[in-house]
């Protein structure tokens, strides 16, 4: 103001910005006050009412807008006195916007920590098909979110806790240091989400394209498969791989992740001759992980097996129901973690070491042909994981 720039009267918060006026350089003072709460469910910026408006007209302060938690007053008059300087009022004041704070707290609380474990089951897999560095920006996100959160609460309480003993607010210079925080957070917690933001663009299409684009022929595969393929899971007989393929037959995809170096997405397909001449066909789909550690691993297996398939909310709400798994006994394994259900096909994980394999797998093509035995596929699995 003593530069003078003015707070607009006619719309100071343009489109969540403070907008300015040039005018005559004045002797301004501008004070917050805590807006009033909505009746309504969508009234979340109610301004204050008439007649607190026209009592602080009478006092020599006019009001120029609400702008998030606060109303804001102007006055030019150096002899007018200062807005609620009854400390119960003030600290009252303080009080409801320390309500709004803890809700703000608990919504971020709630999205950064309670909903992932209520509704996600698989994040590790996930952040490993679309990127660890995407769950380490989420993180960082709800981190900088909660701490900036946890500040204010921690202030505001602090600040009611003094004006209940009867010390007066302080208008003086002191606040700008206070504010250079506060910006550096905001533009940190601004810069994130744009990073985030971009990330999420980028990788949008990530695991759909590991599926189903980006992948090269079976034949392409130059090194030592680190698993069991079809051909390594039949004793009796022959296996011939079909000549089709497409991103969902005879196809891979490879790639690497911080949390698992070497990452392989398997489908095959082809055709079993038995020994007695009989044939039938059988398409698999492996996911081959090799990661960090054997810990990480272990973690891995134990997401994906069949129990960790629900949330946490799933798996109560089966538990209550008594709803049991569809379980698959297998026999001893050389694997340090093995676990096989069934979900309209057999599905299998293994863990060893710092590997983890799953895999499914379907017959069809003979009615007569015996059924392939899940038990078969994952000693062949267990033998062939290094």
């Amino acid at each position: 103001a003593k530069k003078g720039l003015h707070l607009d009267e006619s719309d100071p918060f343009f489109a969540g910005t403070a907008a300015f006026v040039r005018d005559t350089p004045r002797n301004t003072r501008y004070r917050m006050d805590v807006r009033r709460r909505g009746k309504g469910l969508l009234d979340d910026n109610a301004s204050p009412d008439e007649e607190q408006i026209a009592l602080s007209r009478r006092l020599g302060w006019y009001y120029l807008g609400t702008r998030g938690n606060f109303s804001y007053y102007r006055t030019d008059d150096g002899e007018a006195p200062e807005l609620n300087t009854d400390g119960a009022v003030q600290a009252y004041s303080i009080h409801r916007l320390e309500k709004q704070v803890r809700g703000t707290l608990g919504i971020d609380v709630y999205y950064g920590l309670i909903h992932p474990l209520l509704f996600f089951h698989d994040p590790l897999r996930a952040s490993i098909r679309l990127g660890s560095w995407v769950l380490l920006l989420w993180a960082l996100i709800f981190a900088l979110l909660i701490a900036a959160t946890v500040r204010q609460a921690v202030h505001l309480h602090r600040l009611r806790k003094r004006l209940e003993r009867g010390d007066g607010l302080a208008h003086s210079g002191a606040w700008k240091k206070k504010a250079v925080w506060h910006h550096a957070m905001r533009g940190c917690i601004a810069a994130v989400v744009i990073l985030l933001g971009v990330s999420l663009v980028v990788l949008a299409n990530r695991d759909n394209s590991i599926r189903t684009e980006n992948r090269s022929p079976l034949a392409s595969y130059g090194e030592e498969i680190p698993f069991a393929s079809l051909e390594d899971m039949f004793s009796e007989g022959f296996f011939v791989r079909s000549g089709e393929y497409s991103p969902l037959t005879n196809s891979f995809a490879r790639w690497s992740d911080a949390l698992a170096p070497e990452c392989v997405d398997w489908n095959e397909e082809g055709t079993v001759t038995l020994p007695d001449g009989e044939t039938f066909q059988i398409h698999i789909y492996v996911e081959y992980y090799r990661t960090r550690s054997p810990h990480l691993a272990r973690m891995l297996a134990v997401e994906c097996s069949h129990s960790s398939r629900y949330s946490v909310l799933g798996v109560l709400a089966r538990a209550l129901a008594g709803k049991t798994e569809d379980r698959l006994e297998l026999p001893p394994l050389d694997a340090d973690y093995a676990c096989a259900y069934r979900d309209h096909f057999p599905y299998i994980i293994l863990q060893k070491g710092d590997t983890v394999v799953c895999a499914t797998y379907f017959t069809f093509g003979n009615e007569n042909a015996p059924v392939f035995s899940y038990t078969d596929a994952a000693r062949a699995l267990a033998e062939k994981m290094r």
